[in-house]
């Protein structure tokens, strides 16, 4: 089995990387769903929907 050379004050330190992306790609995906909100006023139709459709399944994964 492997030794642990890393201190738990590092771990700490990593977790935010992981924390500041975490909210970066929320920010991220809160901005995408704002925009097809008010994409969704002007562009009608099946072209639209088929968007919405793929957009809400990459969403969902």
């Amino acid at each position: 089995m492997g030794q642990i050379s890393v201190t738990p004050e590092e771990l700490k330190q990593e977790a935010q990387v992981y924390i500041r992306s975490k909210d970066a790609i929320e920010a991220a995906i809160q901005e995408v769903n704002r925009m097809n909100d008010i994409i969704a006023q002007q562009w009608k139709g099946q072209a639209f929907q088929s968007y919405l459709e793929q957009y809400n399944q990459l969403y969902q994964n």
